[in-house]
């Protein structure tokens, strides 16, 4: 207190004058308990030293009340819907009750004139906080989560208190994920999120929506108990690789087109990832055959004529065939030997190295 006695309660106008006679106290004279004015120093209750102590046994909490209407937010985006307007905005502080596990929580509660009570914000005596968004009943885009359990944004960090975009987001929408952005005018643009059980993938987000941008990139990492099994598979448009770790711990590049399909991923010594071809692929056959994608040595054995039917001539294949048999092996398409050569059989005891162009395969080597 500035004026008054100590230990008394002293009332005092809109202006600051202490209050005296009959109604000095929130009587008609129209006095305040407390000390000071709304303008200087803005405050109409102080307590100075001591705990203001609020005991019952129910339900009890501060309120909070402004007169007036705010909103509606910007809309737009799919986990900030225009919600409408708020009316005489009421929040309270306190409200303590018993959380899901047993233990006393504090709790932060929003109402205005057109929304019923919901809590937004909770803290429970082991220091265990709770973010809670409602979900929205209408307006804002149309999305398969949307309605009354729609997912929606927990926490999110700005530069500063006139920044439109977070520049961190923890976001529950459309699954749990960590959101990150340059903030200010930009929004966020990579997620990094558990889109299913045991899965963890990293994805470039369109601004506008909040979604996966179309044909970009993305890093998924699954375990064994997720729907696409133990899988680490980075794509980018139509590209894509997956590496696969079996039980013996092998890995495998598969999923691209070209040469590369017999490829495998290696990590040498100094940490560096590279690509070698696969061990040859050895095969031995008596009878007609189809070249399959793994092969790379195929050796003709036995007495009788054998058809080889060769694949497509992809660009830098190589395969190399033993005729170690007695008999004539034909292929199903010639090979060419040069400008306007080509054969079509091996002779029994020959061998041949061929090597596809893209569109045919050429002899480089004859045994």
């Amino acid at each position: 207190m500035t004026t008054g006695t100590p230990n008394r309660l002293a009332a005092y106008d809109s202006t600051g004058t202490l209050a005296t006679g009959p109604g000095a106290v929130g009587g008609p004279s129209g006095a305040w308990l407390g000390l000071g004015s709304a303008t200087s120093p803005g405050q109409l209750l102080h307590l100075g030293d001591g705990n203001l102590l609020v005991d019952g046994g129910g339900e009890l909490a501060f309120v909070l009340k402004r007169g007036f209407t705010a909103g509606p937010g910007p809309g737009g985006w799919i986990t900030r819907p225009a919600d409408g307007l708020s009316p005489s905005p009421i929040f309270q502080i306190g409200r303590i009750i018993a959380a899901g596990d047993g233990d006393p929580e504090v709790r932060l509660i929003y109402s205005d004139d057109s929304a019923g009570e919901r809590s937004v914000f909770e803290v429970d005596r082991k220091g265990i906080v709770a973010s809670v968004k409602s979900g929205y009943t209408g307006g804002g885009p149309t999305a398969p989560s949307y309605g009354a359990i729609a997912r929606g944004s927990h926490f999110e960090g700005f530069l500063g208190l006139t920044e439109a975009e977070p520049v961190f987001r923890l976001n529950s929408w459309p699954f749990m994920g960590l959101e990150l952005g340059d903030g200010a005018g930009s929004a966020v643009d990579v997620r990094l999120g558990r889109p299913a059980q045991e899965t963890l993938t990293a994805y470039i987000l369109d601004p506008s929506t909040g979604l996966e941008a179309a044909g970009a990139g993305k890093l998924t990492v699954a375990g064994p108990g997720a729907t696409t099994g133990s899988v680490a598979t980075l794509s980018a448009g139509d590209v894509s690789i997956s590496l696969v770790a079996d039980d013996g711990g092998t890995i495998v590049m598969t999923g691209l087109t070209g040469s590369l399909a017999e490829d495998v991923l290696v990590i040498d010594d100094a940490g560096t990832v590279g690509r070698r071809p696969a061990p040859v692929g050895f095969r031995t056959t008596t009878a007609a055959t189809t070249i399959a994608a793994g092969d790379r040595t195929l050796v003709v054995l036995g007495t009788s004529p054998v058809t080889l039917t060769l694949p497509a001539a992809t660009a830098g294949r190589e395969l190399q065939l033993l005729n170690h048999s007695s008999a004539t092996v034909t292929l199903s398409v010639a090979v060419l030997t040069g400008a306007a050569t080509s054969v079509t059989t091996l002779t029994a005891g020959s061998s041949a190295v061929i090597v596809g162009d893209g569109t045919d395969w050429r002899r480089v080597a004859v045994g």
